[in-house]
């Protein structure tokens, strides 16, 4: 039995052993969780990817060796103008042509466009087509709680939850002079007002970059300007030439017009009489695809329009519907330029009288 005690207290040592060590264990995983939070990289903040500026970056960089890239400054601070400048193949140029384009597509687009550039530039003319930058989008309305009750089953709310709901978002009576908010009772003069950041129409935006293009081509020692606009860039254009048509020699060429969608666009209906220039209208629209568009839109509104205001500088010209053939399309353009702005200004211009005795009428011999 003298062994008994020795054994005992042997092995209550090891028991106790064992907890201290249990206590002792979390002690390594704390430091090791703080060295590894320590040796772990920062997080690297998310970038959205920019379109607009993959694209800027492409056409900068990705065009026909003949073509100038300009980027020309604007009145606003660090604006810059993007267009693509040919000058003309001819040693008297007609005039310069500036493009503008439908807010799907850009300046260099290989449908319309870079037939139009080139082709007109090798006819004799000066053509410049500009990038119109992206209009800003809406912003996104907030969602308001009768929108998400609209999302929750009805099933899930029980009878007294929607009795409650009820009560609570039952007009209350207010005060005249004071609103109760979560502070307290705040005077109706004194509520707390949102401050919008304004933001720019873009018709000034288009306004600039106009008269950036016009200034340059007047540096070329261009007078006659012809404005052409293809789809929405239709609606910039005319609004651009409604603008400024008593200070520059301007004139109007529409392709496809289209009214663009939002708020503050212009109004092509209302523009074209306000307009004193010749205006050439081009469309490729049937009856059937003309049915496709809004009804303002239509190419027979702006005809009606034309002939209820008797405009007599206005000229509608129809295309084969859905033609691909673009050698088509320059030659028409080149023709309607030149039958209505080259021949057809030159035969308005007032001659001088001539003075010399009429050649037909001869003196009689006397007797």
């Amino acid at each position: 039995m003298k062994w008994l005690l020795p054994a005992l207290v042997l092995f209550i040592s090891n028991i106790n052993s064992s907890f201290a060590a249990d206590e002792e264990a979390p002690a390594p995983a704390e430091n090791t969780s703080a060295s590894s939070a320590a040796a772990s990289p920062p997080a690297i903040p998310r970038t959205e990817p920019d379109p607009e500026a993959s694209l800027l970056k492409e056409l900068i960089t990705k065009h026909d060796p003949i073509t100038q890239v300009l980027q020309l400054t604007t009145s606003k601070e660090a604006e810059k103008l993007i267009g693509y400048y040919l000058p003309a193949a001819a040693p008297s140029p007609l005039g310069g042509i500036i493009l503008f384009p439908d807010e799907q597509t850009h300046m260099d687009w290989p449908h319309k466009y870079r037939i139009l550039r080139e082709g007109l530039a090798d006819y004799g003319w000066h053509t410049l087509s500009v990038y119109l930058p992206r209009r800003a989008e809406p912003p996104i309305p907030k969602r308001t709680l009768p929108a998400l009750q609209a999302i929750k089953p009805v099933a899930e709310t029980a009878p007294s939850e929607i009795a409650s709901a009820a009560e609570s978002t039952m007009p209350q009576p207010e005060s005249p002079a004071t609103n109760q908010t979560a502070e307290g009772t705040v005077p109706k003069d004194e509520e707390p007002t949102i401050d919008k950041p304004e933001t720019e129409p873009y018709r000034e935006q288009v306004f600039r970059l106009g008269n950036s293009a016009t200034e340059y081509l007047q540096q070329q020692e261009v007078e006659r300007f012809i404005i052409i606009g293809v789809g929405t860039g239709a609606a910039w254009a005319a609004q651009y030439v409604e603008k400024f048509q008593e200070s520059l020699d301007l004139r109007l060429i529409m392709i496809d017009a289209r009214t663009p969608s939002g708020e503050e666009v212009p109004d092509l209906l209302a523009l074209l009489p306000e307009i004193e220039s010749t205006i050439l209208d081009f469309h490729h629209n049937t009856k059937g695809a003309s049915s496709l568009l809004q009804p303002h839109e239509a190419p027979k509104y702006r005809l009606r329009t034309a002939r209820q205001n008797g405009l007599k500088n206005f000229y509608q010209i129809r295309l084969p519907a859905h033609s691909t053939n673009e050698a088509l399309l320059l030659k028409q353009v080149r023709g309607q330029i030149k039958r209505h702005f080259i021949q057809g200004e030159a035969a308005a211009q007032p001659t001088p009288e001539n003075n010399t005795p009429n050649s037909s009428t001869k003196e009689k011999a006397p007797g």
